[in-house]
């Protein structure tokens, strides 16, 4: 079972973070609106959860502003969320980590790995982006994902937001689609999702990308729609030794019932396992200590 723990920060605000699995560490930076519950109590969710913490010690946290957090929130920021991400690895006792992240999960997760290089393992990105969809399209004046969350960030109007994630699940099962939806909406308000989209909208990765130092590995859907192929090659490229894997599938983020769904599960975590190389020594050692 999962039992929910709370930190908080230096203003006092109440962070949700949980821990399951033993074994090495594991930080999952998530897509930024996050709920730790309703995610545990959603049959598509806990899957790569499971798989996880049979070898490792996974936290789990939702960002100040989303799911059982504190929901106030003034302004957002990626670089607060890699805040956040630091204050639930410290209040879970994780000093260095394998860190893995999932669509805008990755506008933190960078910034952490950058600013905090002695920290992290190695890095792996699912579903990631170099640069929000109105950076490399100028021509784009408005979000339409904004639209679709303004008209529709009620349980009332769930069509709308189901719609949104159909664009990134094109593949389905439809079902888990109407899940993340529901979570999506009860995770944040329309304000706060609407502060989240206008943020992606414009972000660049570019600047941050050559100060990655761990090893990183991106893996990306040949057919995504919504965030390109090309933009996991910008980050391929621009990250030192970084490797990129396609998988054969239009969906966004592979979900179970997915066909690449077995083949995505073993390379992450064997990428998620495997040792690091220390180049004094030029031995293998535990990943993590």
């Amino acid at each position: 079972m999962q039992r929910i723990r709370y930190t908080r920060t230096a203003e006092g605000k109440s962070l949700a973070y949980a821990v399951i699995g033993a074994g090495p560490p594991v930080v999952r930076g998530g897509y930024n609106t996050t709920d730790l519950e309703a995610e545990w109590n959603t049959p598509s969710e806990p899957a790569m959860f499971d798989a996880i913490s049979e070898h490792h010690s996974l936290l789990r946290f939702d960002p100040i502003g989303f799911g059982r957090s504190d929901r106030a929130l003034e302004e957002f920021s990626f670089d607060t969320l890699a805040e956040n991400l630091k204050l639930a690895a410290d209040a879970a006792g994780f000093e260095r980590f394998a860190l893995y992240s999932e669509s805008g999960g990755v506008l933190s997760a960078l910034r952490f790995a950058v600013k905090y290089p002695e920290r992290v393992s190695r890095l792996a990105i699912v579903g990631g982006y170099a640069e929000g969809r109105g950076r490399r399209n100028p021509e784009l004046k408005s979000d339409v994902m904004q639209s679709l969350v303004t008209e529709g960030w009620t349980a009332q109007e769930i069509s709308f937001v189901s719609a949104m994630m159909l664009s990134y699940f094109p593949e389905g099962p439809l079902e888990a689609i109407h899940d993340m939806a529901r979570n999506m909406i009860n995770a944040s308000s329309r304000e706060t999702m609407l502060k989240v989209r206008a943020a992606i909208h414009d972000v660049s990765l570019l600047p941050l990308l050559p100060q990655v130092r761990c090893p990183t590995l991106i893996i990306h859907a040949r057919h995504d729609t919504v965030h390109p192929l090309s933009e996991a090659q910008k980050l391929a490229a621009g990250i030192p030794g970084a490797e990129l894997m396609v998988l054969e599938t239009a969906n966004h983020i592979p979900i179970p019932g997915n066909a690449v769904w077995g083949e995505y599960q073993s390379t992450l975590l064997g990428f998620l396992g495997e040792r690091e190389r220390s180049p004094a020594q030029g031995v293998t050692r535990p990943a993590f200590p």
